[in-house]
């Protein structure tokens, strides 16, 4: 009955296989940070490479986007709001705009700013 030993051996060794593969491939994707793996190739050059600290009384759409749950949509609500209401004085003054609350807020507060009080 030396088959059996085989088959048990090869069936051991393939699931042994699978488990690593699986286990790597899971690690991979639980170690890549969410602003990295959702951006483009290009973007995820910017993003590697360039400070995200966004001055919201100066940024264009482009700026804004690159900020956590910001997209184009709410950047031309930001910039609308900014063009009506003048300047933000504060990094708090931001929840004024219509849609972004307490939770946009605190997904972005580490990386916008109001810089001067000429707002550059």
């Amino acid at each position: 009955m030396p088959k059996p030993k085989w088959i048990m051996l090869i069936a051991s060794c393939l699931m042994i296989a699978g488990g690593i593969f699986y286990w790597q491939n899971a690690e991979q994707e639980a170690g890549a940070p969410e602003a990295v793996r959702a951006v483009s190739e290009e973007e995820e050059w910017i993003v590697a490479t360039e400070p995200l600290m966004v001055n919201i009384n100066t940024a264009d759409a482009s700026e804004l986007t690159r900020l956590p749950g910001i997209g184009p949509a709410k950047a031309a609500i930001i910039i609308r709001f900014r063009s009506e209401n003048g300047l933000f004085e504060t990094e708090e003054d931001i929840m004024k705009v219509p849609g972004i609350k307490d939770g946009t807020f605190a997904r972005i507060r580490d990386y916008i700013t109001v810089g001067g009080a000429d707002g550059i």
